[in-house]
């Protein structure tokens, strides 16, 4: 469309744009070079027939012929594109490293041709790449997909930084299921932002009080049964961000995932996260005990009421005993029950097994599908439940108070009102469940207090 009079500056034009176009459909790194040297060619050509022109060559012709197919300052990708849109026929990568972006590529608004535009991407997403996980809802799961597809798959490594979630989330069980399946061993290494947040000094980051919880994914490539390490929430420091690095103290957690033939807990479709080989032994023995938690029928009076968040202390209380305080209302079937939950979940143990399981924040119900009351409590009872007529007595003397958004939420911390409590209910029970209670009682308290990685792991 541009000086369509000159028939010579026309022709090299079409020459260029022609060119150009062919980048798309070169499949080797010879070929592309080729045509970033025949793009260079095509533009000399053209700014020959402008300089005869003089004045009357346009603005935006000369725009043509300056404009590189790539800046100074860029770097043209020249992989093979069947490669990485799974057309190829080549093995694949030896490793591939990624830190994917936190972020949901399509959101649901209140449109309803917006949310049919979305459901269509989602689709196209699956049809078209072979995507699994689209579920989570956000877009690390994808390029953990799209590294498998792109990792050799006899012993291709995988390893990203994707959010703690991919351990927990049950959106992200999709992908959990999906790594499973085709990797030989997964290795997980997990970091918690406390004391000091992790992102902030990225230029992506709009508040400098940002944090996150990061967990450093390392997949082999492989049709064997999955072999899956796992550490605990190590503290990050920035003092110590080298060391944390530097020390790789995985446990191999594989046979939790399949106690009870994977039957009816919750969490053993989870990755736990867990610090040491003595908490693995307390996770392994609690999930073989027969009494959840929690009954199935609610009876009225007897609720247990669990905080819908914690941080240093995770206090069960009966329902409704602290007002106001935010909670989730769980099923106890009689008094007996409700008080051997209440010793259960409110020692050191309870709150390990809710580190293992949970997110270190929020607490929900699904956190402590797999954890029970020691069987050799529902066989001799009275100690245990002692123990927890105890704890009702003391609610009023460890009552704590926190203010936000001008409403004073209260609630009850036995671990530091009663110390001696609680490590009472630890002692029994660890020992009702047949395992000696050092060192595991320093760690469970080490993983409540811990404020560096060199503290129990």
């Amino acid at each position: 469309q541009f000086d369509s009079s000159d028939p010579d500056i026309r022709a090299a034009l079409i020459d260029l744009a022609c060119n150009r176009e062919r980048w798309f459909y070169a499949y080797s790194e010879d070929d592309k070079r080729a045509i970033l040297d025949t793009d260079n060619d095509h533009r000399d050509v053209l700014r020959t027939l402008l300089t005869r022109k003089g004045n009357l060559a346009t603005k935006e012709l000369w725009g043509f012929a300056d404009a590189q197919l790539f800046g100074d300052s860029q770097r043209p990708a020249l992989t093979d594109p069947r490669l990485l849109f799974y057309s190829s026929d080549w093995e694949g990568f030896d490793v591939v490293i990624g830190n994917p972006p936190y972020e949901v590529p399509y959101r649901d608004l209140d449109d309803a041709r917006t949310r049919q535009e979305h459901r269509a991407a989602i689709n196209r997403l699956k049809d078209e790449k072979s995507y699994k996980s689209t579920s989570v809802r956000d877009m690390f799961s994808l390029f953990c997909e799209a590294g498998l597809a792109l990792a050799n798959p006899t012993g291709g490594i995988v390893t990203m930084i994707v959010p703690l979630s991919i351990a927990f989330g049950r959106r992200e069980k999709t992908l959990r299921d999906r790594l499973s399946k085709r990797c030989a061993s997964i290795g997980l290494r997990h970091y918690d932002q406390r004391p000091d947040a992790i992102f902030n000094e990225s230029p992506t980051v709009s508040s400098p009080g940002n944090s996150q919880r990061a967990t450093i994914f390392t997949a082999v490539r492989g049709d064997e049964s999955v072999r899956l390490t796992t550490s605990g929430l190590n503290r990050w420091p920035s003092s110590e961000r080298a060391d944390c690095l530097r020390v790789d103290r995985k446990i191999d957690v594989s046979d939790l995932l399949y106690v009870n033939g994977n039957g009816g807990n919750g969490n053993t479709t989870q990755w736990p996260r867990i610090p040491t080989y003595e908490v693995k032994s307390l996770v392994a023995a609690v999930l073989e005990q027969s009494t959840p938690v929690f009954g199935k029928d609610l009876c009225e009076g007897f609720g247990l009421g669990l905080p819908e968040s914690c941080r240093y202390f995770l206090s069960a209380l009966p329902a409704g005993r602290m007002i106001p305080r935010s909670e989730t209302i769980v099923t106890v079937t009689d008094t007996d029950q409700l008080l051997l939950a209440l010793v259960a979940l409110n020692g050191h143990v309870g709150y390990a097994w809710w580190s293992v399981f949970g997110d270190g924040f929020h607490v929900k119900v699904s956190d402590f599908e797999g954890f029970a009351i020691p069987d050799a409590w529902i066989d001799a009872p009275e100690d245990a439940l002692e123990l927890g007529r105890q704890l009702v007595s003391a609610i009023d003397d460890n009552i704590v108070e926190t203010v936000n958004r001008g409403t004073t939420w209260r609630n009850v911390d036995f671990h530091s009102g009663r110390p001696d409590l609680i490590e009472q209910i630890d002692r029994r029970y660890i020992t009702a469940l047949g395992l000696p209670e050092e060192p595991l009682l320093s760690q469970l308290r080490v993983m409540r207090s811990n404020s560096s990685w060199r503290c129990g792991h």
